[in-house]
């Protein structure tokens, strides 16, 4: 592909030169109509050219998401992520705490922080089994 555009270019370039040369006046117009093409196929090559390279990355990019790799000493970073990932998933806890708050007035971020709760509550009593510190203690006795 890059022997195209090189190819292209040089002769958008001899195309151009040559409208300058006054002996050629009378083929003006032709040569303007051919460095066009010319320079249209040049867009369509880069184009094309973004378009498989975009096409590659996808394909690499989704070869490497089908294949996590943990090891033992990463894996506590795992579960926290994983951990992190539910919570966002459910109660969109990351995008909250990262979002400045500053601008929202306090109903704002009282009825954002409700729905959030439920959504993080919810993630927690699917995922683990949470009960009360007294509750636990009576079990144990």
């Amino acid at each position: 592909m890059r022997s195209v555009w090189i190819t292209s270019a040089i002769a958008l370039l001899v195309l151009n030169a040559l409208t300058l040369v006054p002996a050629a006046g009378a083929f003006v117009p032709y040569l303007s109509g051919a460095s066009l093409a010319v320079a249209l196929l040049l867009v369509v090559a880069i184009l094309a050219t973004r378009d498989e390279k975009a096409e590659a990355g996808a394909t690499k990019l989704a070869s490497a998401k089908s294949m996590p790799v943990v090891t033992a000493g990463n894996r506590a970073d795992a579960e926290v992520v994983n951990f992190l990932a539910i919570l966002q998933e459910k109660g969109r806890l990351v995008d909250f705490l990262m979002d400045d708050i500053t601008a929202y007035d306090d109903a704002q971020v009282g009825a954002a922080a409700r729905v959030i709760h439920q959504g993080c509550k919810a993630a927690l009593q699917e995922h683990f089994k949470i009960s009360r510190f007294e509750e636990s203690l009576k079990d144990r006795s």
